[in-house]
């Protein structure tokens, strides 16, 4: 039933240019009394509401009081409200519309991340240095608005509690950002100076012969066999622990002795022989899965987890810490690395070349990454001097070698 309206007929009040006119009272039955006031502003007549009775407790002494400050001036008139919260909402709009056009770090590398997402390395290390270290400094300015003085103090700040290593890794994410905006020609070059701190040395550890074979023993009792055969298989392998996470069962070439480690971090995918001992870990776990959950027999992860999905590293770090623990090896060591480490110098040791090295560990043929280890091991550069040394005495004693010239263009 639609309510019956109002009589519009305006009442006079005791006060001079104060009335009323008779309204619904918004929510609640009955009517309610809305106050209006006349005055003259500037040589101008005004009519105005004032208030509602009850929603504004509004009176006709308090809506008189309100037409005297309007009519000496003190109190602005409706008009001169609306006008002034239109130019404040007009500021406002035109303020949001820059601040969602300026290009901030936060939206650079939101920007960054999904253009990338598929396939930039480390990008869950990139989200968290920049959370951690780059976010609260940077995240709302421009690549304009970042001086050398804030570079400068992110460089000192972060050296007080972390490696130089590190802090050039966070100021190299920023740079890459800025670069990255820059070619995407989302703004212009800023005038920008990084001054990385030196890179230092390169970090390699090692595990004795007693280490790994406390590491064997250990390996042999420990209760998660899951997290047992990834780490086995980093230590017979050199594979990165991110590529371990990666395997699925159509990796494994049985047939020719071949495992395909996926998307490495070299580029592409890339093919490892594999050796008995791998096979033999490879088959081990096999088995193992076929007796897991159903998720986990119908995934397609070689490693998955409980859930038949993928693996993160991250995920089973405090595990693989507990095993060098019990194993007597350090904390401080890295659990997964160290393997790394520890094959490629144990091969550079047993008289192999750095691109045999490089072929197992899954680095591109002549990279710092590979160089490292013959720095590490003196061994393997003395044995390198000590071969073309060698070579070039076979020559002098007329020993046959090789015409490498005459074999151009020849079949093996």
């Amino acid at each position: 039933m639609t309510a019956k309206p109002f009589d519009r007929t305006r009442h006079k009040t005791d006060y001079p240019g104060v009335f009323w006119i008779a309204g619904t009272r918004k929510g609640k039955e009955g009517p309610e009394k809305i106050y209006y006031i006349i005055y003259k502003h500037q040589g101008k007549l005004h009519e105005e509401k004032s208030g509602r009775q009850y929603q504004d407790a509004m009176t006709p002494a308090k809506a008189a009081r309100i037409r005297a400050r309007k009519i000496d001036g003190t109190e602005p008139t409706n008009k001169e409200i609306r006008e002034k919260k239109l130019i404040e909402d007009e500021r406002k709009r035109l303020e949001e519309a820059a601040i969602a056009n300026r290009w901030t770090m936060d939206r650079l590398f939101h920007e960054y991340l999904a253009s990338k997402s598929n396939t930039l390395k480390g990008i869950t290390t990139d989200r968290n240095r920049y959370q951690k270290h780059l976010k609260s400094p940077f995240g709302l300015k421009t690549s304009d608005e970042i001086i050398p003085l804030d570079l400068d103090r992110l460089k000192r700040n972060l050296l007080k509690t972390h490696s130089s290593g590190t802090v050039r890794n966070i100021m190299e994410l920023l740079r890459r950002l800025i670069n990255w905006g820059v070619d995407q020609d989302l703004f212009n070059r800023p005038a920008l100076k990084f001054n990385l701190p030196d890179q230092s040395p390169a970090r390699i550890e090692v595990l004795t012969d007693k280490q790994f074979q406390n590491l064997v023993q250990v390996w042999a009792s420990y209760h998660d066999r899951h997290v047992v055969n990834m780490h086995r298989l980093i230590a017979w392998t050199g594979m990165r622990p991110s590529e371990v996470c990666r395997l699925e069962w159509t990796d494994l070439d049985q047939e020719n002795g071949v495992l395909i480690k996926r998307d490495t971090k070299g580029g592409g995918n890339v093919g490892l022989r594999m050796n008995n001992t791998v096979n033999s870990i490879l088959s081990e776990h096999r088995e193992l899965i076929e007796s897991s959950s159903e998720p986990m027999r119908t995934s397609k992860f070689i490693f998955p987890r409980l859930d038949g999905k993928q693996r993160h590293p991250d995920g089973w770090r405090k595990r693989v810490r507990q095993i060098l623990k019990l194993a007597g090896i350090p904390d401080n060591i890295r659990p997964n690395y160290v393997l790394r480490d520890t094959i490629a110098t144990s091969m550079l040791s047993d008289g192999a070349g750095l691109e045999e090295v490089g072929y197992q560990l899954g680095h591109k043929v002549g990279s710092t990454a590979t160089r490292r280890y013959a720095d590490f091991d003196r061994g393997a550069k003395q044995r390198i001097v000590e071969r073309s040394q060698n070579v070039l005495e076979k020559k002098l004693n007329g020993s046959k070698v090789i015409d490498l010239e005459s074999r151009r263009g020849k079949g093996p």
